[in-house]
């Protein structure tokens, strides 16, 4: 997979269900912003969203992120017979770490066979998924030097 305009546009893919404390996330990422929840009292961050905190069980708020993180570990896919994913093999499943201390799981959208790299430095990208009226989110190098290790922070 070499562009998020496939990844996005992908036909048949499965849409999530907007649940209510998944909600926001969803709308901000239609905003063109990456949005975690950050505990009212205890200042816990998390992600997936739940609605309460999973330290104290306070209530949580939308925090906005930068949109900056660093590749965790991944996974290349080569090989699937789950349609429609079987199209646009071979395609990269990471977990990415936020500069804000969180970490999300996502597909990592990065062109040809350039190497991927634990540490790589990545930023969001945004899409709406398969003309669905859902956006979500995917992430890709932050530059071509962070693809080949030379990345600044």
């Amino acid at each position: 997979m070499t562009n998020a305009a496939d990844y996005f546009g992908l036909a048949g893919r499965p849409i999530p269900e907007a649940l209510p404390e998944w909600r926001g996330y969803f709308e901000g990422c239609k905003e063109g912003r990456l949005l975690i929840e950050e505990c009212a009292s205890c200042k816990h961050r998390q992600f997936y969203p739940r609605g309460q905190c999973i330290v104290c069980g306070d209530a949580t708020h939308w925090l906005e992120c930068s949109g900056l993180g660093s590749v965790y570990t991944f996974t290349t896919v080569r090989m699937t017979k789950a349609a429609p994913f079987d199209g646009i093999v071979p395609y990269h499943l990471a977990m990415i770490e936020l500069d804000e201390g969180v970490r999300m799981n996502s597909a990592l959208l990065a062109p040809g066979n350039l190497p991927i790299r634990i540490g790589m430095r990545v930023k969001v990208v945004f899409g709406e998924l398969a003309n669905s009226g859902v956006w979500a989110a995917a992430w890709e190098p932050q530059s071509a030097a962070a693809i080949f290790g030379k990345d600044a922070r």
